[in-house]
Protein backbone atom coordinates (compact mmCIF):
# COMPACT_ATOMS: atom_id res chain seq x y z
CA UNK A 1 0.00 0.00 0.00
CA UNK A 2 0.97 3.65 -0.53
CA UNK A 3 0.55 6.19 2.28
CA UNK A 4 -0.29 9.43 0.47
CA UNK A 5 -0.89 11.36 3.70
CA UNK A 6 2.73 10.97 4.81
CA UNK A 7 4.92 11.51 1.80
CA UNK A 8 3.94 8.58 -0.39
CA UNK A 9 5.50 5.94 1.87
CA UNK A 10 5.64 2.39 0.57
CA UNK A 11 3.98 0.32 3.30
CA UNK A 12 3.52 -3.00 1.49
CA UNK A 13 3.85 -4.61 -1.92
CA UNK A 14 2.06 -7.90 -2.56
CA UNK A 15 3.26 -9.78 -5.63
CA UNK A 16 2.74 -13.30 -6.97
CA UNK A 17 5.77 -15.29 -5.93
CA UNK A 18 7.33 -18.21 -7.78
CA UNK A 19 4.86 -20.57 -6.05
CA UNK A 20 1.94 -18.58 -7.43
CA UNK A 21 0.97 -17.13 -4.05
CA UNK A 22 0.67 -13.48 -3.04
CA UNK A 23 3.64 -12.42 -0.93
CA UNK A 24 4.21 -9.08 0.75
CA UNK A 25 7.90 -8.36 0.20
CA UNK A 26 8.03 -5.02 2.08
CA UNK A 27 8.37 -4.34 5.82
CA UNK A 28 6.22 -1.33 6.66
CA UNK A 29 4.74 0.20 9.80
CA UNK A 30 2.04 -2.45 10.40
CA UNK A 31 -0.71 0.23 10.27
CA UNK A 32 0.76 1.64 13.48
CA UNK A 33 -0.11 5.34 13.36
CA UNK A 34 2.50 6.22 15.98
CA UNK A 35 5.28 4.68 13.91
CA UNK A 36 4.06 6.43 10.76
CA UNK A 37 3.97 9.79 12.53
CA UNK A 38 7.52 9.20 13.80
CA UNK A 39 8.62 8.35 10.25
CA UNK A 40 10.12 5.36 12.03
CA UNK A 41 13.42 4.21 10.47
CA UNK A 42 12.42 5.85 7.16
CA UNK A 43 10.62 2.64 6.25
CA UNK A 44 9.36 2.90 2.69
CA UNK A 45 10.04 6.62 2.53
CA UNK A 46 10.18 8.52 -0.75
CA UNK A 47 13.33 10.68 -0.69
CA UNK A 48 12.77 14.10 -2.33
CA UNK A 49 14.33 16.59 -3.13
CA UNK A 50 17.48 14.79 -2.00
CA UNK A 51 18.37 11.29 -0.84
CA UNK A 52 20.81 10.28 1.88
CA UNK A 53 22.82 13.01 3.64
CA UNK A 54 23.68 16.65 3.06
CA UNK A 55 26.75 17.43 5.18
CA UNK A 56 25.84 19.68 8.08
CA UNK A 57 22.60 20.44 6.25
CA UNK A 58 24.39 23.26 4.46
CA UNK A 59 25.13 24.05 0.83
CA UNK A 60 25.66 27.10 -1.32
CA UNK A 61 23.42 27.89 -4.28
CA UNK A 62 23.67 30.94 -6.52
CA UNK A 63 26.14 32.44 -4.07
CA UNK A 64 23.88 32.06 -1.04
CA UNK A 65 24.61 29.71 1.87
CA UNK A 66 21.50 27.73 2.79
CA UNK A 67 20.67 25.69 5.89
CA UNK A 68 18.41 22.63 5.76
CA UNK A 69 16.81 21.11 8.87
CA UNK A 70 19.14 18.80 10.80
CA UNK A 71 17.33 15.49 11.30
CA UNK A 72 20.00 12.78 11.23
CA UNK A 73 20.22 10.07 13.85
CA UNK A 74 21.99 10.76 17.15
CA UNK A 75 25.65 11.54 16.71
CA UNK A 76 25.36 12.79 13.14
CA UNK A 77 24.82 16.43 12.18
CA UNK A 78 23.28 16.25 8.72
CA UNK A 79 20.10 16.82 6.76
CA UNK A 80 18.77 13.38 5.92
CA UNK A 81 16.53 12.07 3.13
CA UNK A 82 14.71 15.15 1.91
CA UNK A 83 11.52 16.97 2.81
CA UNK A 84 8.58 15.17 1.23
CA UNK A 85 8.19 12.56 3.99
CA UNK A 86 6.21 14.95 6.22
CA UNK A 87 3.77 16.19 3.57
CA UNK A 88 0.24 15.12 2.69
CA UNK A 89 0.45 14.47 -1.03
CA UNK A 90 -2.32 15.43 -3.44
CA UNK A 91 -4.04 12.65 -5.34
CA UNK A 92 -3.85 13.88 -8.94
CA UNK A 93 -5.56 10.91 -10.56
CA UNK A 94 -6.10 7.17 -10.54
CA UNK A 95 -5.96 5.03 -13.65
CA UNK A 96 -7.04 1.40 -14.05
CA UNK A 97 -6.43 -1.02 -16.89
CA UNK A 98 -7.13 -4.70 -17.43
CA UNK A 99 -3.90 -5.77 -15.73
CA UNK A 100 -2.63 -2.60 -14.09
CA UNK A 101 -3.47 0.33 -11.87
CA UNK A 102 -1.71 3.66 -11.45
CA UNK A 103 -1.90 6.15 -8.59
CA UNK A 104 -0.49 9.60 -9.34
CA UNK A 105 0.43 11.76 -6.35
CA UNK A 106 1.85 15.25 -6.34
CA UNK A 107 3.40 17.96 -4.22
CA UNK A 108 4.60 21.51 -4.85
CA UNK A 109 7.10 23.62 -2.97
CA UNK A 110 7.36 27.35 -3.34
CA UNK A 111 10.28 29.56 -2.46
CA UNK A 112 8.90 30.45 0.99
CA UNK A 113 7.97 26.95 2.23
CA UNK A 114 11.39 25.92 3.45
CA UNK A 115 14.19 28.45 4.05
CA UNK A 116 16.81 25.83 3.27
CA UNK A 117 15.18 24.98 -0.06
CA UNK A 118 13.89 28.30 -1.45
CA UNK A 119 12.73 27.01 -4.83
CA UNK A 120 9.50 26.42 -6.74
CA UNK A 121 9.49 22.69 -7.43
CA UNK A 122 6.64 20.46 -8.58
CA UNK A 123 6.83 16.68 -8.33
CA UNK A 124 4.50 14.01 -9.63
CA UNK A 125 4.92 10.43 -8.46
CA UNK A 126 3.37 7.67 -10.55
CA UNK A 127 2.95 4.34 -8.73
CA UNK A 128 2.00 1.63 -11.21
CA UNK A 129 1.18 -1.93 -10.15
CA UNK A 130 0.95 -4.36 -13.04
CA UNK A 131 1.35 -8.07 -13.69
CA UNK A 132 5.13 -7.66 -13.57
CA UNK A 133 5.52 -5.66 -10.37
CA UNK A 134 5.52 -2.15 -8.89
CA UNK A 135 6.99 0.78 -10.85
CA UNK A 136 7.67 4.22 -9.41
CA UNK A 137 8.19 7.10 -11.83
CA UNK A 138 8.92 10.60 -10.60
CA UNK A 139 8.61 13.77 -12.67
CA UNK A 140 10.21 16.92 -11.23
CA UNK A 141 9.72 20.39 -12.73
CA UNK A 142 11.40 23.70 -11.96
CA UNK A 143 8.43 26.11 -11.89
CA UNK A 144 10.47 29.28 -11.42
CA UNK A 145 10.76 32.00 -14.04
CA UNK A 146 14.45 32.40 -13.33
CA UNK A 147 17.12 30.57 -11.42
CA UNK A 148 18.17 26.91 -11.29
CA UNK A 149 17.50 24.45 -8.47
CA UNK A 150 19.22 21.29 -7.18
CA UNK A 151 17.40 17.97 -7.17
CA UNK A 152 17.90 14.25 -6.79
CA UNK A 153 15.91 11.48 -5.20
CA UNK A 154 15.55 7.89 -4.14
CA UNK A 155 13.46 5.56 -2.01
CA UNK A 156 14.02 3.64 1.22
CA UNK A 157 12.28 0.23 0.89
CA UNK A 158 12.77 -2.42 3.56
CA UNK A 159 12.60 -5.90 2.01
CA UNK A 160 11.22 -8.37 4.55
CA UNK A 161 13.54 -11.35 5.01
CA UNK A 162 16.11 -13.06 7.19
CA UNK A 163 18.84 -10.71 6.06
CA UNK A 164 21.79 -12.83 7.24
CA UNK A 165 20.60 -15.65 4.96
CA UNK A 166 19.69 -13.34 2.07
CA UNK A 167 21.73 -12.25 -0.93
CA UNK A 168 22.38 -8.92 -2.65
CA UNK A 169 23.63 -9.35 -6.21
CA UNK A 170 24.76 -6.11 -7.81
CA UNK A 171 24.21 -5.93 -11.57
CA UNK A 172 27.01 -7.95 -13.24
CA UNK A 173 26.68 -5.81 -16.37
CA UNK A 174 28.89 -3.22 -14.69
CA UNK A 175 31.74 -2.99 -12.23
CA UNK A 176 31.02 -1.53 -8.81
CA UNK A 177 32.80 0.65 -6.32
CA UNK A 178 32.07 1.40 -2.69
CA UNK A 179 32.13 5.03 -1.62
CA UNK A 180 34.39 5.76 1.33
CA UNK A 181 32.82 8.01 3.98
CA UNK A 182 34.01 10.14 6.89
CA UNK A 183 32.91 10.00 10.52
CA UNK A 184 29.65 11.76 9.58
CA UNK A 185 28.92 9.19 6.82
CA UNK A 186 29.62 11.78 4.12
CA UNK A 187 31.46 10.57 0.97
CA UNK A 188 35.10 11.64 0.96
CA UNK A 189 35.56 11.41 -2.80
CA UNK A 190 37.54 8.20 -2.50
CA UNK A 191 36.22 4.83 -3.65
CA UNK A 192 37.32 1.21 -3.54
CA UNK A 193 36.42 -1.55 -6.01
CA UNK A 194 33.71 -3.82 -4.63
CA UNK A 195 32.77 -7.30 -5.80
CA UNK A 196 31.44 -9.11 -2.72
CA UNK A 197 27.77 -8.81 -3.70
CA UNK A 198 28.11 -11.27 -6.56
CA UNK A 199 25.79 -14.10 -5.47
CA UNK A 200 28.50 -16.34 -4.08
CA UNK A 201 27.55 -15.79 -0.44
CA UNK A 202 24.71 -14.32 1.63
CA UNK A 203 25.02 -11.22 3.78
CA UNK A 204 26.13 -13.47 6.61
CA UNK A 205 25.99 -13.53 10.39
CA UNK A 206 28.41 -11.63 12.61
CA UNK A 207 29.18 -13.87 15.58
CA UNK A 208 30.65 -10.96 17.55
CA UNK A 209 27.48 -8.84 17.44
CA UNK A 210 24.90 -11.58 17.09
CA UNK A 211 23.38 -9.77 14.13
CA UNK A 212 23.71 -9.81 10.34
CA UNK A 213 27.01 -8.50 8.97
CA UNK A 214 26.58 -4.74 9.07
CA UNK A 215 26.46 -2.62 5.95
CA UNK A 216 25.40 1.00 5.71
CA UNK A 217 27.13 1.67 2.44
CA UNK A 218 26.67 3.37 -0.91
CA UNK A 219 27.74 1.77 -4.16
CA UNK A 220 28.17 3.23 -7.64
CA UNK A 221 27.78 1.24 -10.82
CA UNK A 222 30.34 1.89 -13.55
CA UNK A 223 29.06 1.04 -16.98
CA UNK A 224 28.23 2.86 -20.19
CA UNK A 225 24.59 3.56 -20.99
CA UNK A 226 24.67 1.69 -24.32
CA UNK A 227 26.02 -1.43 -22.60
CA UNK A 228 24.13 -1.15 -19.31
CA UNK A 229 21.07 1.08 -19.83
CA UNK A 230 19.34 -0.17 -16.67
CA UNK A 231 20.70 -1.22 -13.30
CA UNK A 232 19.24 -4.50 -12.04
CA UNK A 233 20.03 -5.45 -8.45
CA UNK A 234 18.84 -8.96 -7.58
CA UNK A 235 17.83 -9.74 -4.01
CA UNK A 236 17.39 -13.35 -2.92
CA UNK A 237 15.06 -12.83 0.02
CA UNK A 238 15.37 -15.85 2.31
CA UNK A 239 12.86 -16.29 5.14
CA UNK A 240 13.23 -17.96 8.53
CA UNK A 241 11.84 -21.22 7.09
CA UNK A 242 14.50 -21.08 4.32
CA UNK A 243 12.00 -20.41 1.54
CA UNK A 244 13.40 -17.86 -0.88
CA UNK A 245 12.09 -15.30 -3.35
CA UNK A 246 14.20 -13.67 -6.09
CA UNK A 247 13.34 -9.96 -6.26
CA UNK A 248 14.76 -7.44 -8.72
CA UNK A 249 15.20 -3.72 -8.08
CA UNK A 250 15.45 -2.26 -11.58
CA UNK A 251 16.57 1.34 -12.09
CA UNK A 252 16.57 3.35 -15.31
CA UNK A 253 19.52 5.33 -16.66
CA UNK A 254 18.97 8.15 -14.14
CA UNK A 255 19.90 5.92 -11.19
CA UNK A 256 23.50 4.71 -10.92
CA UNK A 257 23.71 4.41 -7.14
CA UNK A 258 22.49 1.79 -4.68
CA UNK A 259 22.67 2.06 -0.89
CA UNK A 260 22.59 -1.13 1.20
CA UNK A 261 21.65 -1.18 4.89
CA UNK A 262 21.51 -4.35 7.00
CA UNK A 263 20.97 -2.91 10.49
CA UNK A 264 17.21 -3.26 10.76
CA UNK A 265 17.21 -6.28 13.09
CA UNK A 266 19.75 -4.71 15.43
CA UNK A 267 18.11 -1.28 15.52
CA UNK A 268 14.41 -2.21 15.54
CA UNK A 269 14.12 -5.91 16.32
CA UNK A 270 12.50 -6.55 12.93
CA UNK A 271 14.58 -8.11 10.22
CA UNK A 272 14.75 -6.66 6.72
CA UNK A 273 17.23 -5.80 4.02
CA UNK A 274 17.22 -2.19 2.86
CA UNK A 275 18.34 -1.53 -0.71
CA UNK A 276 17.82 2.06 -1.85
CA UNK A 277 17.88 3.35 -5.44
CA UNK A 278 19.53 6.78 -5.65
CA UNK A 279 19.83 9.13 -8.60
CA UNK A 280 22.94 10.93 -7.30
CA UNK A 281 25.66 10.50 -4.72
CA UNK A 282 25.06 11.34 -1.07
CA UNK A 283 25.83 15.01 -0.35
CA UNK A 284 25.33 15.85 -4.03
CA UNK A 285 24.24 19.41 -3.16
CA UNK A 286 27.88 19.94 -2.24
CA UNK A 287 29.87 17.47 -4.34
CA UNK A 288 27.64 17.69 -7.47
CA UNK A 289 28.20 14.02 -8.37
CA UNK A 290 25.28 13.23 -10.73
CA UNK A 291 23.28 16.11 -9.22
CA UNK A 292 20.33 17.15 -11.38
CA UNK A 293 20.42 20.93 -11.89
CA UNK A 294 17.06 22.03 -13.26
CA UNK A 295 16.81 25.31 -15.13
CA UNK A 296 13.51 27.26 -15.28
CA UNK A 297 10.84 25.08 -16.86
CA UNK A 298 13.15 22.07 -17.07
CA UNK A 299 11.68 18.63 -16.36
CA UNK A 300 13.49 15.60 -14.96
CA UNK A 301 12.09 12.06 -15.14
CA UNK A 302 13.33 8.87 -13.53
CA UNK A 303 11.88 5.43 -12.82
CA UNK A 304 12.62 2.27 -10.88
CA UNK A 305 10.69 -0.93 -10.36
CA UNK A 306 10.42 -3.83 -7.92
CA UNK A 307 9.37 -7.25 -9.19
CA UNK A 308 9.80 -10.96 -8.59
CA UNK A 309 12.15 -12.65 -11.02
CA UNK A 310 10.46 -15.55 -12.79
CA UNK A 311 13.21 -16.98 -15.00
Amino acid sequence: GINAEYGGKLESVELLNTQGKLQNIILGHHSNVSLVLQNYAWRGALLVPWANRIAGGTYTWNGKKLQLPINDIEGYHNALHGLIWKHNLVVIREEFGENSGTLVLGHSWNSTDEPGYPFDLDVEIHYTLNDQGLWVKLIATNKMDQGSLPFYHGMHPYFACDSAKSFVILDPCMSWERLEVDSQLIPTGKTTPFNLFNGSAPIGFDSKTGYPVFYDAEFRGLGSLPDCPRVKTTLILVQKDDTSTPVVLEQDEQFRFVHVYTGSLESSGEDALTVEPMSAEANAYNNYVDLHILDPGQVWKGEFGIYIKRT
